[in-house]
């Protein structure tokens, strides 16, 4: 039997290179063991890790065509924005063209209903009208002397110079 302290007896027999040997063999197999069985459990579904790397690299690949296409669609956006600014300018200066536009439509119109007005009543032979256009005739041609006034025919058109002259001077 063994006396003593304890502690002697393990300082004895990690002096033996026997055992030495086997203690290490033996913590070897242990951590072994345990090493194997922690493989064995994380690693057990494979098929699922396998199949989350899959979906990782996966999504990864999408993520970086989804940049790409952010990237792209960035550039894009601005040159629209670009265009979208010069098209409103655009359409600033032509709006002010279209209302002046509109009216110097408006006094052409005008002076279109005034003339066909001025030539409905050209067209009908009136004498007090004639008396007015002759009074107008002498009183516009100023300075000229002028030799005869045109006679305006019942029924016909008057095309005559007093007809323009105060056409001119009137509108």
């Amino acid at each position: 039997m063994q006396t003593g302290i304890p502690s002697l007896h393990f300082k004895k027999t990690f002096t033996n290179p026997k055992l030495m040997v086997w203690y290490v063999l033996l913590w070897i197999l242990l951590w072994g063991a345990l090493g194997y069985s922690l493989f064995h459990f994380r690693y057990n579904d494979t098929d699922q890790i396998d199949t989350l790397r899959k979906r990782y690299k996966t999504n990864q690949d999408d993520y970086e065509l989804m940049q790409h296409e952010v990237q792209e669609l960035s550039a894009q956006n601005e040159i629209l924005k670009k265009r979208t600014w010069s098209l409103l300018q655009q359409n600033e200066d032509y709006s002010k063209l279209v209302s002046e536009l509109s009216r110097y439509y408006f006094h052409i119109k005008e002076a279109t209903h005034k003339v066909q007005e001025l030539g409905k009543l050209l067209r009908v032979y009136d004498s007090d009208l004639d008396q007015k256009l002759t009074k107008v005739w002498f009183e516009s041609s100023g300075d000229r002397i002028v030799t005869q006034m045109p006679v305006i025919k019942e029924g016909a058109m008057n095309t005559s110079p007093v007809t323009s002259e105060v056409v001119k001077k009137y509108f």
